[in-house]
C-alpha cells in the first residue's frame, strides 16, 4: 500500500537529525518515547497524540526534533509492526493517517511558546516531488519546517513538468524544493529543474533537491542541475535563506508584488 511504503521506505530518514540547529533537547526520544506515540497514534483518542507531544514540549524538546526524530521514528515502528504482524492494516492505516495529520494540523495546537524564532522575511518555496512517488509524509514534514521558519510554502505534491511549468511561470517562487526518494526518478527530476529554470517567473530561482538519494549520491544536484542538496530538513531552511538572501544582494532580485 502506498502509504506504507513511504512511511517504511522515506518517511524523515535518520539522516534528517544528525545535524539540526538550535533548540535541540541534549535527550534523545528514547524507544519506549517513539512507542507511546506510534501507540497513541493508533488509539480510539486522536487528543491522546497531542498529549504525547505537548509532554514532549514540556520536557524541553524542539518541534522540529519532535517532527523529525519522533514523528518519523513512530512511522518506521509503524511500518515494523506492519511487517511483524503485530499491528491491523486498520492500525497501520489510522496510525499513519494521524501522524500525518499532526505535521500538518498539529502545529496549530501545540504549545504556543514552542514556534520557531527565525529571520523574519517574505521568501516562497514550492515543494514538489515526481508525479509518480508515493512518498508524501516526509514532504509534510520539510513543508512545514520551511513554514514555521516564516517561509510562505506552497506544494505540489504530484508534480508534472506541465503542472510546474503553469505555477513557475504565473507565481514568484525564491525556491523550488523537491523530493528526490528514489534513483528511478533522477531523470524525471532533471526534467522538472529544467522546464522549471526555463518558465519560472523568477530568472533567479534557487533549486534545491532533498530526499534520501541526497544521501545516497552526494553530487545529486549536479546530477540533476540543482544549486542545493540537502537531507536535513532544517539546515535546508538555514541553506535556503541565505541563496536567496546573496541572490537579493547581488541582482536586486526580487518579487516587487511582496
Amino acid at each position: 500500500m502506498p502509504l506504507l511504503h513511504a512511511l517504511t521506505h522515506y518517511v524523515i530518514p535518520a539522516i534528517y537529525k544528525d545535524r539540526l540547529e538550535g533548540g535541540l533537547s541534549p535527550v534523545v526520544l528514547d524507544a519506549a518515547q517513539v512507542a507511546s506515540l506510534a501507540r497513541a497514534a493508533m488509539g480510539a483518542d486522536q487528543a491522546a497524540v497531542l498529549a504525547v507531544v505537548n509532554n514532549w514540549l514540556s520536557q524541553g524538546f524542539a518541534l522540529e526534533a519532535i517532527y523529525i526524530d519522533g514523528v518519523g521514528a513512530a512511522a518506521r515502528l509503524l511500518g515494523q509492526w506492519w511487517h511483524e504482524d503485530r499491528v491491523s492494516f486498520v492500525d497501520v492505516t489510522l496510525g499513519a493517517h494521524r501522524l500525518q495529520d499532526l505535521i500538518f494540523n498539529g502545529y496549530q495546537h501545540v504549545q504556543a511558546d514552542s514556534l520557531a524564532k527565525g529571520p523574519r522575511h517574505n521568501f516562497t518555496v514550492l515543494m514538489a516531488k515526481p508525479a509518480s512517488s508515493q512518498h508524501s509524509l516526509g514532504l509534510m514534514v520539510v513543508s512545514e519546517i520551511f513554514r514555521r521558519h516564516s517561509w510562505r510554502v506552497y506544494s505540489d505534491a504530484q508534480s508534472t513538468p506541465e503542472a510546474l511549468q503553469q505555477t513557475l511561470a504565473g507565481e514568484w517562487v525564491d525556491v523550488l524544493g523537491i523530493s528526490v526518494a528514489d534513483e528511478q526518478h533522477i531523470a524525471v527530476v532533471k526534467k522538472l529543474v529544467l522546464v522549471s529554470r526555463a518558465h519560472s517567473v523568477n530568472k533567479h530561482l534557487c533549486v534545491m533537491v532533498g530526499g534520501p538519494q541526497v544521501a545516497l549520491r552526494p553530487r545529486l544536484n549536479e546530477e540533476v542541475g540543482a544549486d542545493i542538496a540537502c537531507a536535513d530538513a532544517t539546515q535546508a531552511t538555514v541553506l535556503a535563506y541565505r541563496f536567496v538572501e546573496r541572490l537579493r544582494g547581488q541582482s536586486g532580485a526580487a518579487d516587487t508584488s511582496h
